[in-house]
């Protein structure tokens, strides 16, 4: 599948083949805020700002995403539902804000929308069906998908329906051939140009904010392809697994975007250590007993 990427935000809009028609995603002030320490604050103003410049590339129709901040004190860190109108909704958990850095964040929002709402905006019928039916039978995926080298399979459980503990968007984007997976990596890369067009920020702040998007993207889907969308105990079990195609996914984003993103190639992500992720999720269990 050829993808026409051009630079900045328009890497979105270009996804798929589709035209890079312009549209808009407009981003209002973030609801649910009074409850939070002006540190968290702080950072979701930060996180709104990036996702606020990422607004103009997404590929329409229009529409808005709306964020919200609960202390329902569910697992789950985030979720998201698609109203009526169009527009997108995410509720942040308060006590993922407190133990998450901006680009973390960023990261968490990239898979809200990539992954699922807007993913579903941008595939086409033709591109959800393929997913329907590929969700049938077992799969055994290459691990050449992430930037290993042939011989390495992971083995991806057929759907089963609403009893399955695991989430569909979530099967779909470990897939051989992915377009939902593409629609997630290219939200995460415009997310990195926002980062990067930020001012009154250090390149130190800016560096550190693109290495924290770029690990959290790549535990996410090493996770779930590794783990087949398993649970903590699965990730720990799995965690030099997981490392190895964080690392062997690294390279393949590095090699792909370079030239068009530059800031992908810098040198905290180039030399990061993925382990450093696996020790968030005693962090994330902390900040969800405390919170």
């Amino acid at each position: 599948m050829a993808l026409q990427r051009a630079a900045g935000n328009r890497a979105v809009a270009s996804l798929l083949g589709r035209p890079a028609v312009q549209r808009a995603m407009a981003v209002p002030a973030v609801q649910g805020t009074a409850q939070l320490r002006q540190r968290a604050r702080d950072k979701l103003n930060a996180v709104h700002d990036v996702l606020a410049r990422m607004g103009p590339g997404i590929p329409g129709p229009n529409f808005q995403l709306l964020l919200t901040v609960t202390n329902y004190k569910t697992a789950s860190p985030a979720y998201t539902q698609l109203a009526a109108n169009g527009d997108i909704q995410v509720t942040l958990e308060k006590w993922y804000l407190r133990g998450s850095s901006i680009g973390e964040i960023v990261g968490l929002c990239c898979h809200e929308l990539g992954v699922h709402e807007l993913a579903d905006k941008l595939l086409s019928p033709a591109e959800r069906g393929l997913e329907a039916n590929a969700g049938t039978a077992d799969e055994q995926v290459p691990g050449t998908a992430f930037g290993m080298r042939p011989g390495r399979t992971f083995r991806l459980g057929a759907y089963t329906g609403a009893a399955d503990p695991r989430q569909l968007d979530h099967v779909n984007i470990a897939r051989f051939a992915s377009p939902r997976r593409q629609v997630y990596e290219d939200t995460m890369v415009s997310a990195g140009d926002a980062i990067d067009a930020t001012a009154g920020i250090s390149l130190d702040e800016k560096r550190e904010r693109h290495l924290e998007l770029v690990k959290t993207f790549l535990f996410d889907v090493a996770r779930i392809i590794v783990t087949d969308d398993g649970g903590p105990e699965a990730t720990f079990a799995n965690r030099d697994a997981i490392t190895e195609v964080m690392l062997a996914y690294r390279r393949q984003l590095i090699a792909t975007h370079r030239q068009a993103h530059p800031w992908i190639a810098s040198p905290v992500v180039r030399l990061m250590r993925p382990g450093e992720v696996l020790g968030k999720l005693v962090d994330f269990a902390w900040h969800f007993v405390t919170g």
